[in-house]
């Protein structure tokens, strides 16, 4: 009677193994395709959350712009910050006159524009390399048509964000696995 106690009890520790393995494994993928799923939803040209981001940075720039700042110079060599609008850590604007000439630009941000002024009638996204970097670049005219804001982001950015994104749910993750294999 012993043994065959013994032997169910090792059957059903097997069967239980096999039952947790199978439910962790079923959770990984469910796990990798959600995240899969929001990579391609946070990349997607126009309509994802990184063109959404790019998009209100713009509208927060276009704010904060002084009218008496487009008036300074013109020439398309553009002139230093207003006071009090500081340098944002990876997105970069620039400010273009419906000439052609470039009226702002906040530092890292190239002289030449991301979008060409001519094809900015409405707000259009688009992915430029200028001086050997990749950007994904936003223009958006001025609602009275006297300038377009052109801001960008540098694509190398993308990763990062992306995985700093994946380490902040990887602990949620373990948790619930560690709560099915233990619990």
């Amino acid at each position: 009677a012993t043994a065959s106690t013994e032997a169910g009890g090792d059957g059903v520790r097997a069967l239980r193994s096999r039952i947790l393995l199978t439910t962790m494994i079923v959770y990984l993928v469910v796990w990798g395709s959600l995240a899969a799923w929001h990579a391609q939803r946070m990349l997607s040209p126009g309509s994802g959350y990184w063109d959404e981001a790019l998009l209100g940075f713009s509208h927060y720039v276009m704010g904060t712009i002084p009218p008496e700042a487009l008036a300074l110079r013109r020439t398309s060599e553009a002139p230093p910050l207003p006071p009090g609008m500081a340098p944002h850590k990876t997105n970069v604007f620039q400010v273009w006159r419906p000439d052609g000439t470039l009226a702002i630009r906040s530092p890292g941000a190239p002289g030449e524009p991301f979008v060409p002024t001519s094809s900015t009638a409405a707000t259009r996204f688009a992915t430029v390399t200028l001086g050997g970097e990749t950007w994904r670049a936003v223009a958006l005219p001025s609602p009275d048509g006297s300038y377009v804001l052109q801001s960008a982001k540098p694509q190398g950015a993308m990763g990062p964000a992306l995985w700093q994104q994946v380490r902040e749910a990887l602990p949620t993750a373990l948790l619930v696995l560690g709560a099915t294999w233990f619990g």
